[in-house]
């Protein structure tokens, strides 16, 4: 007698495929003018509310960094780094102040966004030394471009200055770090 011995299989597989991670920063709007700026010799530059090419004492000036995470990336977190200085630093960061806040993409980047009721999120306490090491707060950027965050940064000259600032040059460079979380 013959004994018949019937199988049957199944099988599965998977394509597993990392996810990307990338930030990306205007400094147009919130919708307009992003490109990567990965490197730290070619950032792109902040575009301010006066001209900074002559600041004076007790002038404070106003300007936007927009950074969101790209269409096809990740959540994670964002830190904003100490600045460094660029080559044509002179000294006169020694003398300038600023501040960071961070604001929604609605909100306006001007005086307003500091004082008397600060907007947003305190990243950098307003009047810090320009050359000051900083200990920034790390917010959640979402995924795939899901929300924009907007840095306003404050910069001054105070009005108590001394004379020796006249004719430096300062040229900050800062990070914006992101963690893939």
């Amino acid at each position: 007698m013959t004994v018949a011995a019937w199988n049957d299989s199944e099988y599965v597989d998977a394509t597993i495929t990392a996810g990307t991670f990338q930030i990306e920063g205007s400094t147009t709007s919130p919708t307009t003018g992003y490109a990567d700026h990965p490197l730290a010799n070619a950032p792109t530059t902040l575009t301010f509310s006066a001209p900074v090419t002559a600041i004076t004492p007790g002038t404070t000036v106003y300007s936007s960094f927009y950074v969101r995470t790209k269409a096809t990336s990740v959540a994670g977190t964002i830190t904003m780094q100490t600045p460094t200085f660029a080559a044509g630093s002179t000294g006169l960061q020694s003398s300038l102040t600023y501040g960071v806040r961070l604001l929604t993409s609605a909100q306006t980047c001007n005086a307003a966004a500091f004082t008397p009721t600060p907007l947003g999120t305190t990243i950098v306490a307003q009047a810090t030394a320009l050359s000051a090491t900083i200990t920034a707060p790390a917010p959640v950027i979402t995924a795939a471009g899901g929300a924009v965050h907007q840095y306003c940064f404050a910069l001054t000259l105070p009005g108590t200055a001394d004379n020796t600032a006249q004719g430096l040059a300062a040229v900050p460079n800062w990070q914006f770090l992101a963690t893939a979380t």
